[in-house]
């Protein structure tokens, strides 16, 4: 008995939400909790244990909701399914599976309807009004969540209340409704003060402190920003600390102090990252990207652009597009089962037909008439159902198309790597130049400033043709770091589909330096040999540019992947003994190579001109077994380890060079690694 009165003491200030103090004290409680006691008061410390850790540690949250869940099904208790489950669509909405969070939600009014449980009805409504604003349907969400309030209201559900018009305050702040944004914030500390909810209090000073910095009443804002980190700090709530810092960071923006700024900004973000807040991570790197391309520190900018980029291309579009496969798989399944249910009825009825027909006419005439309105039923459930599924094909067509659309952008993130090492070169020219240009035209002017019987025109005319070489030189390396630059803008840019006068092999050279330098920066310790054999006598051929350096983009980062891996596996091996003597003479090797191909014709065996032009990206990796050959061009198919790679890229270079009127083949070489070879036909641009 004395346990229970203190787990529910726990419960009473867990409706605080302290979490960090309170969620170790009451894992010790559960941990001590054996079977002789009450099943619902474990499900109950699961269950808040389950809540406690969905906003600190998700892995965690999951954990204890399942267990939480397994057991309230055990022992058929409706409160412990419904608590486990809201809690479980709060951490999928954390996540953005929101196909999950849907499916969980369904669930939880199935039970919360059938078993009377108003306070799971409203939970279940506040988090479907949740993911409605992060799908931004905002009237549908504003819709659930005044009922939500309303309903809460009506059984003095404080808690409920309070997220309710928490999540207000948020839906105003997206909608740009500033006012009613300012009003909702009020009355939810209002609310919190009332209450004395000691951890409510710093979300509601946030909510407060964003309101009055979006209505530009400044001076109000900085005074509730500082209230809410310190109010944060005292109960260790991690989240509303960030989300204290960014206001902070944004408020300095608007009064135009950039370094404090970036500051309380990168303040947190580093929190975003420590605690996996990745849509926070995803908007904080954006915020900082555009400060310092403010400090015109592009380098940093460039940093956390590509950060936003990485967030944005998640491994979870992968998987939300598995989900939604084995959505649409399931329904399949479902209207295959039900379909076959139906015929095996009508099956049966006409059975009982063709006895009735024996015995009784117009018995018969009765039944058939029932048949054929069930047989009209069941049409008119496979038309719904078929059109369902069109749906959903559609559906499923249209997030691939969006997968493949990133999968050509995420080339971009190989090259920005190695465009800084390319244009610092040039630059480096253009900087020393203009130094020694500048020291010798001092030079002139003291030659220039003696007598004129003491002046030496002869050396004044000598560093005058200098001046005049250098400023060439700059000239020439200013032009050399704006075709670096320009190739890059193509690269990126979305491809047009017109197709231009293109040189191989200087193509080629770009993207096998950029991938190379792309890598470096990456990994300082990589290295490779790179070894070029281009055909001086290639022709300018008709393609799109920027689809073929998306293909060799690709081919050659694989190469270099390749060979880096085995040099892996091999440093490892020498380490522990087990490698070879010929393994110590082992150097990765990349090549790329181009050439005519030239078809005799007539019966001398004379030479017609170039019909097609090849491709060659060889390494001496550790090569593609023949069993998984006829699977690497097709989607989704990858070797890579889960996280690095899509199984896109040479699905998408497959296509594309089909698309060109050529070929991509793959074979070993010669033992040792592998070789991709390209085919194109030589096709000429008409004047």
């Amino acid at each position: 008995m004395k346990k229970l009165i203190i787990l529910l003491a726990l419960f009473n200030i867990i409706s605080l939400n302290i979490c960090s103090q309170i969620s170790p004290f009451l894992e010790k409680y559960y941990q001590k909790l054996q079977h002789p006691i009450d099943d619902t008061t474990k499900i109950l410390t699961l269950a808040h244990l389950g809540y406690l850790y969905r906003n600190m540690d998700m892995d965690s949250s999951i954990v204890y909701n399942n267990k939480a869940y397994e057991l309230s099904k055990k022992i058929n208790y409706p409160k412990g399914l419904v608590l486990s489950l809201i809690n479980t669509a709060w951490v999928y909405r954390f996540s953005t599976d929101y196909v999950n969070a849907f499916s969980t939600v369904k669930i939880i009014d199935s039970i919360a309807t059938k078993n009377n449980l108003q306070s799971g009805i409203i939970g279940s409504n506040i988090v479907k009004g949740l993911l409605n604003i992060d799908l931004k349907n905002f009237k549908q969400a504003e819709s659930i969540l005044s009922k939500a309030l309303m309903e809460a209201k009506n059984i003095n559900d404080y808690s409920q209340e309070h997220l309710a018009r928490l999540f207000l305050a948020d839906l105003y702040n997206l909608q740009g409704m500033k006012k009613s944004e300012l009003q909702a914030s009020v009355k939810l500390l209002h609310l919190v003060q009332e209450r004395k909810n000691i951890g409510g209090t710093p979300i509601a000073l946030s909510k407060v402190a964003r309101a009055y910095l979006v209505n530009n009443q400044l001076d109000s804002s900085i005074l509730y920003i500082n209230r809410t980190i310190n109010a944060a700090i005292n109960i260790q709530n991690t989240r509303t600390i960030m989300h204290g810092h960014q206001l902070k960071g944004e408020y300095y923006n608007k009064v135009n102090l950039l370094d404090s700024a970036i500051i309380h900004t990168e303040k947190a973000y580093n929190i975003a990252i420590a605690y996996k807040y990745y849509k926070n991570a995803m908007e904080l790197s954006h915020l900082l990207a555009n400060h310092y391309t403010s400090k015109v520190n592009f380098e940093r900018a460039l940093y956390f652009r590509n950060k936003e980029s990485q967030f944005k291309d998640n491994v979870q579009g992968v998987e939300k597009f598995m989900n939604l496969q084995k959505l649409l798989i399931d329904q399949k399944e479902q209207v295959f089962l039900l379909q076959k249910r139906e015929i095996e009825s009508a099956s049966l009825r006409a059975k009982y037909i063709f006895i009735g027909l024996l015995t009784f006419v117009l018995a018969a005439f009765g039944i058939q008439w029932w048949n054929n309105k069930k047989i009209r039923k069941l049409n008119h459930l496979e038309k719904m159902q078929r059109e369902m599924a069109e749906h959903n094909l559609e559906l499923l067509r249209s997030t691939q198309a969006q997968l493949i659309q990133s999968e050509k952008m995420a080339s971009l993130g190989e090259l920005t790597a190695g465009i800084a090492h390319e244009i610092q070169n040039p630059l480096n020219f253009v900087n020393n130049f203009s130094e020694v240009s500048n020291e010798l035209i001092e030079e002139v002017f003291e030659e220039r400033s003696k007598e004129k019987g003491a002046r030496n025109e002869e050396l004044e005319n000598e560093i005058l043709t200098d001046i005049k070489e250098n400023l060439t030189k700059i000239n020439h390396h200013g032009k050399r770091a704006s075709n670096i630059v320009k190739g890059m803008l193509e690269h990126s840019r979305t491809s047009t589909g017109t197709k231009e006068a293109t040189d191989i092999n200087a193509l080629c050279d770009e993207y096998l330096r950029l991938a190379y330098h792309g890598l470096r920066a990456k990994d300082k310790s990589f290295n490779a040999t790179m070894e070029t054999h281009f055909d001086p006598n290639l022709p300018k051929i008709d393609v799109i540019p920027q689809d073929i350096g998306r293909v060799l983009l690709n081919l050659i980062t694989n190469a270099f992947y390749a060979v880096n891996e085995r040099a892996n596996l091999l440093n490892l091996a020498k380490q522990s003994g087990d490698a070879n003597l010929t393994d110590f003479t082992y150097e990765p090797k990349v090549s790329v190579r181009t050439k005519g191909m030239i078809t005799p014709l007539g019966p001398g065996g004379e030479q017609s001109k170039n019909e097609s032009i090849q491709i060659s990206i060889s390494d001496n990796g550790s090569g593609i077994p023949d069993t998984i050959k006829d699977k690497i061009f097709q989607p989704f198919f990858t070797t890579k380890p889960t996280g690095q790679g899509t199984g896109l890229g040479l699905s998408l270079a497959y296509d594309i060079v089909k698309a060109h009127g050529g070929e991509l083949k793959v074979d070993n070489n010669n033992d040792e690694g592998s070789i991709f070879i390209i085919e194109l036909p030589l096709v000429r641009l008409t004047n």
